[in-house]
């Protein structure tokens, strides 16, 4: 796990309570690999043409990598985690310069490795307004992101 002395503001944690013990009903947390989910962030980083894909977990303090192409550390501290805001609503949540944006420009994940300049996230709802983390793709170049590209990321809930 990359861990600095990082501190931004979080975003409010909306059913805090509900969404960790759905995501704990799960039981995916520190679970080996899974072929299912490594081939959706394969397709993901290929149809994108990203360097990086995950499918990200919010644990109570840390995002866990349930699935990764293009990143070898096994999560980060929630504190640095650009999905506490993927996960505020039921919609793709976009940076197109992480650099410029002012929740994010001194993240360590965008000073310092991986240098995430993009990142587009679609929540994993599994409830309503129930969201466990996200599948999300990075590049460390800043980019648009057209309609077309939100309507293939955009989330299916799993229910």
């Amino acid at each position: 796990m990359i861990k600095t002395a990082f501190t931004s503001p979080m975003p409010p944690r909306q059913n805090e309570s509900r969404r960790l013990a759905a995501l704990h009903r799960l039981q995916l947390l520190d679970t080996p690999p899974a072929p299912a989910f490594d081939r959706i962030t394969q397709l993901a980083q290929s149809l994108f043409d990203v360097p990086i894909a995950l499918i990200s977990l919010l644990d109570e303090d840390r995002q866990w990598f349930k699935a990764k192409c293009g990143l070898n550390v096994p999560g980060t501290p929630r504190e640095q985690a650009f999905c506490n805001y993927t996960i505020l609503h039921d919609s793709v949540f976009v940076v197109s310069d992480a650099r410029a944006h002012a929740d994010f420009a001194l993240n360590p994940l965008v000073t310092g490795e991986p240098f995430i300049r993009f990142y587009a996230g679609a929540p994993l709802v599994v409830a309503p307004e129930i969201r466990i983390g996200s599948l999300c793709i990075i590049d460390r170049q800043p980019r648009t992101f057209s309609d077309e590209d939100r309507w293939l990321l955009e989330p299916c809930p799993f229910t």
